[in-house]
């Protein structure tokens, strides 16, 4: 065998090594990534090279140069064009049977669901209405049941652990869901572990939500987005909205927020020394949202009273609401929003069954954040 053969045979073989190479690292990236895109085009971008071969083969026109140059005999420098052509066309067959298949697979839509009470629903296609039929939903969850009593109490230890796992558990399904077109939340948990969690998911693409109703269909709904055009056909404003307030000499304020349920003078009476603020709708009662405008509406006219806390020298804030998770979760995106421009905010855990209605409430922003809070 002549030295140029065996330089041919040793590029040859380098080449095929390269591939092999550039192939795992690309398979790697797709796992990292979680995207079939980068394996897929390899495939196709491959078969490519091997059908174009035959009509611009560097390689041949290089040895050519050399065995004219220097007189040396004609060396069989690769393979065939047919063999090129026959593996080009099989790979770009491979590669397109790839993509198509891809293309025809439903797209896992990601959601967080967050359960910190003792009745959970997990995220099941039998467990939604039927206009989520199409939808096939990738659940990721935040359970931290083990940590919470029943009673509604909660030590301080238990609490540092549900805020880091809710912390760490967001993180992740921010990062995992931003290679979504769009992810969704739902819970059946405490509200202040809920606002806590929205602050965590503030710049997100987690803007849809899923409610569950569990006295009538016992089934997931998807808050539904209304278009422009489709505006007209709901009342120009879905919630007629009440406030009420009682400012007195006080740096604090208590700040009740009426969806699901009215909340009564008597289950406030540990605040009865701050000044207090009440808004609310007129109807109250569960799955009353159905529309992300609805939401957003709401949570709008909440964020204007927060802001105005203030700017009227108030410190702190005591956040008691009868809301949905998705209320909730928005709430603490808008926390995150307004910065420094809010006081210190605290949102409370109501038990019904306690003496003291509200046995705990949880910071949720400012140097404090995620530390416990009694009245």
């Amino acid at each position: 065998m002549s030295l140029l053969e065996i330089f041919i045979s040793f590029a040859n073989s380098c080449l095929a090594l390269l591939v092999l190479l550039v192939l795992l690292i690309v398979f790697i990236i797709d796992r990292i990534m979680h995207r079939d895109d980068f394996w897929y085009d390899s495939v196709l971008g491959l078969g490519i090279a091997y059908v174009s071969k035959p009509l611009i083969d560097i390689q041949t026109i290089l040895l050519n140069f050399i065995e004219v140059h220097y007189n040396l005999p004609k060396t069989e420098t690769s393979l065939s064009d047919s063999t090129c052509l026959f593996i080009g066309i099989l790979l770009l067959l491979l590669g397109g049977c790839l993509k198509w298949g891809k293309s025809r697979k439903k797209e896992k839509i990601p959601i967080l669901n967050m359960l910190g009470m003792h009745y959970q629903v997990h995220v099941k296609q039998s467990n939604c209405d039927s206009s989520l039929s199409k939808l096939i939903f990738e659940e990721e969850k935040i359970d931290f049941i083990e940590f919470f009593d029943k009673t509604g109490k909660v030590k301080e230890s238990d609490n540092s652990k549900i805020c880091e796992m809710i912390q760490r558990k967001c993180a992740s399904f921010v990062n995992h869901a931003s290679n979504s077109s769009n992810a969704f939340f739902t819970g059946m948990s405490p509200i202040p572990y809920e606002v806590y969690a929205g602050t965590f998911l503030n710049g997100s693409n987690v803007n849809d939500y899923l409610e569950f109703d569990s006295k009538n269909s016992k089934k997931f709904y998807k808050l539904e987005r209304t278009s422009a055009t489709q505006k007209e056909l709901i009342s120009p404003n879905p919630f007629l909205i009440n406030e009420t307030e009682n400012m007195i000499e006080s740096t604090e304020v208590n700040l009740s927020i009426e969806v699901t349920s009215k909340i009564s003078v008597e289950d406030l009476c540990q605040f009865q020394s701050f000044s207090a603020l009440k808004i609310g709708l007129q109807e109250n009662k569960d799955n009353l949202i159905r529309e992300i405008a609805q939401l957003i509406s709401l949570k709008n006219e909440i964020s204007s009273l927060m802001e105005k806390c203030g700017k009227k020298g108030i410190n702190r804030i005591h956040i008691t609401a009868a809301i949905p998770s998705c209320l909730a979760v928005e709430i603490g995106k808008e926390i995150v929003q307004l910065g420094n421009r809010l006081p210190e905010v605290v949102i409370y855990h109501y038990v019904r069954t306690s003496k003291k209605k509200y046995p705990f409430g949880l910071i949720v922003n400012g140097s404090r954040k995620g530390e416990l809070y009694h009245v």
